[in-house]
């Protein structure tokens, strides 16, 4: 942002007179410059538990311990993603961290972790996943699509893209299978850059 730009942002701010931390956070928070204009990558938190809500997932029982776990392991990490909290001088890194390797680990958990993790097994809590109820929905062919990208993306399908999806299912045989279909739409959206980033309306 230019200078000009936010020297201008400051003191809409302070011409606000905000007295309290909670006010001056509001008045950023909320501001039409922030939720609109700001074009910047996704932390972990945010675009992962903002779609998790959207499509009904569930954690299995140690999820958040493994999430937080600060030594190398199977799972990502944030420490592998480089956004490990309470971990640097001032709390994380004020910039999301896109090397290949953070970023190759904040893609595994958002696709292996939330988008193509059904959960099978609605009493076991050593389970986690989105539940089934969420594609129990009364949409087939290129509707049941838009539905998924409305989920994940708040937008709909391209044409293109409902062309290159409904081939895939056809090419799988999934025409029938609910599950199927949603598996390759879901793991599609999972290699979109737009899913971890803010996009400024324009």
């Amino acid at each position: 942002m230019a200078h000009e730009k936010k020297a201008e942002l400051v003191n809409s701010i302070t011409a606000a007179n905000p007295t309290t931390f909670d006010q001056l956070f509001l008045f950023i928070l909320f501001s039409k410059e922030y939720l609109m204009k700001a074009e910047r990558p996704k932390n972990f938190e945010e675009a992962f538990f903002n779609i998790a809500g959207r499509i009904q997932w569930v954690p299995y029982d140690h999820f958040f311990q493994d999430l937080a776990y600060p030594y190398p392991s199977g799972f990502p990490t944030l420490k592998n993603m480089g956004q490990a909290p309470l971990t640097y001088k001032l709390g994380r890194f004020p910039e999301v961290p896109l090397d290949s390797l953070s970023f190759s680990y904040y893609h595994k958990a958002v696709r292996e972790r939330l988008l193509i993790d059904l959960k099978t097994d609605a009493s076991n809590t050593a389970d986690g996943g989105w539940q089934k109820d969420f594609i129990n929905v009364l949409l087939q062919g290129d509707d049941f699509i838009h539905y998924l990208f409305l989920s994940v993306l708040s937008r709909k399908a391209t044409a293109q893209e409902l062309q290159v999806l409904n081939d895939a299912i056809v090419k799988r045989k999934y025409q029938t299978n609910r599950e199927g279909q949603a598996m390759i739409v879901l793991d599609y959206l999972s290699r979109l850059a737009e899913l971890y980033t803010f996009v400024a309306v324009q």
